[in-house]
C-alpha cells in the first residue's frame, strides 16, 4: 500500500478492521500495488472519503476511514458528540484538543445541535423510567391513579453548566419507605436567558419590548 504524496497532508483516524477488510477485498492487478488517495472529497468532521487505486490499471475504489452509515451521523463524529455530552467539554476545548492532533472538528453549530439531541434522548429515556418508577410505587402502596399519595422523599440534583451553553441537569429522587431511586433529566427553561436580556435593556428598549 502506497500513499499518494501529491495530495495535501491529512490526519485521519482509521477503523483498522474496516481498513483491513477493504484492502483485502479491493482489486489489484498481478504485480501491482494499491495506492491510497487521501481526501477525494471534502471531509465531514472526522469522517473522511478516500480511495484505493490499482497502480497498473488505475481502477479506483472508494474508501472511508470508518464504515459508512447510510442513515444518521457517521461513527467518528458520533463518538465526538457523545464524548462532549458525557464529559461536558464544550466545542472550544474539543476543537483545541483535536487540532493538536491535526484532526478536523465538526462545525460548531452541528456540534451543539447533536450534543443537545443526545440530551433530548436522555431526557426521554429518563422521563419514561421516572414514570415507571411512579407506577411501581403506586402499586406497592395499592394507590389508584386518581388518588394523591403521601410520600416521604429525598430530592437532590446538579446542573450541567460547564463547557457549553446547555443548562441540563440531573435530579435524584429517593422514596423513603421503599428506597426506590429515580433519576430525571431536568432542563432549565430559556426564562433565565430572557430575564438577563431584559435586565440589560435601557428604559426605551424595555418599553418597546413590553409593548
Amino acid at each position: 500500500l502506497r500513499i499518494n504524496e501529491t495530495n495535501n497532508r491529512s490526519s485521519q483516524i482509521f477503523d483498522m478492521n474496516h481498513l483491513k477488510e477493504c484492502i483485502e477485498s479491493d482489486h489489484v492487478c498481478q504485480g501491482g500495488r494499491l495506492e491510497l488517495i487521501i481526501d477525494t472529497k471534502m471531509n465531514f468532521g472526522l469522517f473522511h472519503k478516500n480511495a484505493l487505486k490499482c497502480s497498473i490499471c488505475d481502477h479506483a475504489t472508494n474508501l472511508t476511514n470508518f464504515p459508512t452509515r447510510s442513515n444518521g451521523i457517521q461513527e467518528p463524529n458520533h463518538c465526538i458528540y457523545s464524548a462532549g455530552a458525557i464529559s461536558g467539554i464544550g466545542y472550544d476545548a474539543t476543537h483545541f484538543l483535536l487540532s493538536l492532533l491535526g484532526l478536523s472538528t465538526p462545525h460548531r453549530a452541528n456540534f451543539y445541535k447533536q450534543v443537545h439531541n443526545l440530551y433530548d434522548q436522555l431526557f426521554y429515556f429518563a422521563h419514561q423510567d421516572f414514570l415507571c418508577l411512579i407506577d411501581d410505587v403506586r402499586r406497592a402502596n395499592q394507590c389508584e391513579l386518581n388518588v394523591v399519595m403521601d410520600l416521604t422523599v429525598s430530592l437532590d440534583g446538579t446542573w450541567k453548566k460547564r463547557g457549553h451553553q446547555s443548562l441540563y441537569g440531573m435530579v435524584f429522587l429517593i422514596e423513603a419507605e421503599s428506597g426506590a431511586l429515580g433519576q430525571f433529566v431536568a432542563r432549565q427553561f430559556v426564562a433565565d436567558n430572557l430575564s438577563r436580556t431584559i435586565r440589560r435593556m435601557d428604559s426605551s428598549s424595555h418599553s418597546q419590548f413590553v409593548a
